[in-house]
């Protein structure tokens, strides 16, 4: 048995699951970290990584690999996300990373990502049944559907809380019932070739599928609705949560003034910007998927890429 660290560098945060690993046997875990740098927040606007974010990576990668030394990691494989990809000044971030770890990020595809969630979230509890995974990042929502003995359909749909808060200054507004309608209508149209695979795949698999939402801003909203703050993975509970649930707690965060939901209690911070975007942007994979339910799953890319250590090439 070894020791050996995934870290995932994303558009808004970088996190770092620390794991005992042995063979095909389930990675367990032995701490966890989670820094928000918000790097990748005005990709849309320049193609440059924030400065404050870049200061705010490094001081996440020295503190991580601190941590990583501590537990005696033997191992690390890194990742960066495909959102990245267009940054102008990547090379700059990875140098950082390199001077830190001694190795450089692998960049990966949008759909890589997705396999990797899926690879992370699915478990034996599951090994039955067709399970749907979508991640919800930065810009966009990264989704597998299949069941633990392989993936059937991938897809990626360029809409994410910086997309909307961009396109609809969700960020700075706040949305009545047509208002909220206007934005819906706007996401069913993104997720229409989706749609089309997620039927065609449904039809197929024989079983009604589970459905996990996976990522920080999910995570978000089980602070809102358990009215608890979320401190660790122990804290997301196994059971599904109703989509009439999601339904009230979307309309009332989406109607709120801006100022308002950043005192929302049990909410972090560094989410407040974004939460009014995540919560219309799950409705939408729920709506989308037909479901009555869904779960929050706990773990995601991160322990993906420690799942599948042995037989990654990077």
């Amino acid at each position: 048995m070894s020791t050996a660290a995934a870290i995932y560098i994303g558009a808004y945060t970088i996190q770092m699951l620390i794991a005992r690993v042995e063979g095909d046997s389930e990675p367990e875990i032995i701490n966890e970290f989670t820094a928000y740098t918000r790097i990748g927040e005005n990709l849309d606007k320049s193609n440059l990584l924030t400065a404050d974010g870049m200061a705010l990576a490094e001081k996440a990668f020295k503190e991580m690999h601190e941590a990583a030394q501590y537990h005696k990691v033997e191992k690390y494989c890194i990742v960066a996300s495909g959102s990245l990809r267009n940054a102008v000044n990547r090379a700059s971030l990875f140098v950082l990373c390199n001077n830190e770890f001694g190795s450089f990020p692998q960049l990966l595809s949008n759909k890589d990502e997705a396999r990797l969630h899926f690879a992370g979230t699915v478990t034996k509890d599951f090994a039955a049944l067709p399970i749907i995974v979508a991640y919800i990042g930065h810009y966009g929502v990264r989704i597998a559907c299949g069941t633990m003995n392989g993936i059937d359909v991938v897809s990626e749909i360029p809409v994410g809380p910086g997309i909307l808060n961009k396109k609809f200054q969700m960020d700075s507004s706040a949305f009545g019932f047509f208002g909220t309608r206007k934005i819906m209508a706007y996401l069913k149209e993104e997720f229409q070739n989706f749609s089309a695979e997620y039927r065609d795949w449904k039809k197929k698999a024989g079983f009604a599928p589970e459905l996990f939402l996976v990522g920080p801003f999910p995570t978000s909203y089980v602070s809102l609705a358990l009215e608890m703050p979320v401190t660790d993975k122990d804290n997301i509970p196994s059971m599904p949560f109703p989509k009439r649930d999601l339904v009230a707690i979307s309309r009332k965060i989406v109607a709120m003034a801006p100022e308002k939901r950043q005192q929302l209690p049990y909410l972090d911070q560094n989410m407040a910007k974004s939460i009014a975007a995540c919560a219309l942007i799950q409705r939408a994979i729920v709506d989308t998927c037909g479901m009555d339910e869904f779960r929050v799953s706990p773990n995601g890319l991160c322990m993906g890429v420690l799942k599948l250590l042995p037989t990654l090439l990077f």
